[in-house]
C-alpha cells in the first residue's frame, strides 16, 4: 500500500529507546513517591510493580536489585539539586547570593526555590538522604553522592569560619529538618511560608550556637 500523500505532519510515536526511557522515569518517580509516603520499607519491587500495572519481572528489567532502584532515586534528587543550584548561581551578582538572608544557611541561592523545586518534583531523594539505616550498597552510594554534589553546599559554611567535621555535622541536621518541614506542609501540618521560615530560624540557631560555643571555648582556653 502506498503511504498517505499529505501536507499534515503525522505525529511520530516514541521509539522503542524513548519508551524504555519513559518506564524507567516511571519506575524511578513511583519509588520516590514510596519513599516519601513511607520510607525505605515502603518501597518493594512487587510493590512498584503493583503501582506501574506491570509485571514484577519488568521492574526488575530496569532494576536489577531494590537497592539499584533506590540508588536511582538517590541520583535524580541530587540531579535536581546541581540544576537549582547551576541557576542560582547563574543568577548571583556577589558572594552573597540571590537572597542576602539566605546566605550562609547552606544553599547557594533561595531557600524559597529548593523548596519549589522539591516540592514539585517528590521528596523521596530527601527522605532517603536523611534515613540513618540503609544497606552497605546504598550506603556507599549514598556517601559518594554526598561527596560529589554537597560540596558546594558546605563551602559556604566552611568560609564562614566552620570546620569541615562541623560543616558535616550541620549540613546533615539541616537536611534532616529542611525534610522534615516539608514532609509537614505536604501533611498540610504547616504552609509553605512557616516552613521556609522556620527552616531559616533552625539554621540560624545552630549556627549561631556553634559559634557561640567556639566563642566561649576560646575565652576559655585564653
Amino acid at each position: 500500500m502506498a503511504p498517505i500523500a499529505t501536507s499534515r505532519e503525522l505525529p511520530q510515536l516514541p521509539s522503542q529507546k524513548e519508551r524504555a526511557e519513559l518506564r524507567r522515569r516511571q519506575l524511578v518517580a513511583i519509588a520516590d513517591a514510596l519513599l516519601e509516603e513511607g520510607g525505605v520499607e515502603a518501597v518493594s519491587m512487587a510493590r512498584v510493580a503493583e503501582i506501574a500495572g506491570c509485571a514484577r519481572t519488568l521492574v526488575y528489567r530496569y532494576f536489577p536489585t531494590r537497592e539499584e532502584l533506590l540508588g536511582a532515586v538517590v541520583e535524580l534528587f541530587y540531579e535536581r539539586l546541581d540544576e537549582i543550584t547551576a541557576e542560582a548561581e547563574l543568577e548571583q551578582t556577589s558572594a552573597a547570593g540571590t537572597n542576602g538572608e539566605d546566605s550562609g544557611v547552606a544553599f547557594p541561592g533561595s531557600i524559597s526555590e529548593l523548596w519549589d523545586a522539591l516540592w514539585e518534583g517528590g521528596l523521596g531523594g530527601a527522605v532517603l538522604r536523611t534515613t540513618p539505616f540503609v544497606s552497605a550498597e546504598l550506603q556507599s552510594l549514598m556517601e559518594t553522592m554526598i561527596a560529589r554534589h554537597e560540596r558546594r553546599f558546605s563551602q559556604p559554611l566552611e568560609a564562614s569560619g566552620l570546620t569541615e567535621q562541623q560543616a558535616k555535622v550541620v549540613m546533615d541536621s539541616l537536611n534532616a529538618s529542611f525534610t522534615n518541614l516539608l514532609l509537614r506542609a505536604r501533611r498540610g501540618e504547616i504552609t509553605r511560608e512557616q516552613g521556609i521560615e522556620l527552616y531559616r530560624w533552625l539554621a540560624r540557631g545552630l549556627l549561631q550556637g556553634i559559634r557561640i560555643n567556639e566563642s566561649t571555648q576560646s575565652g576559655v582556653e585564653s
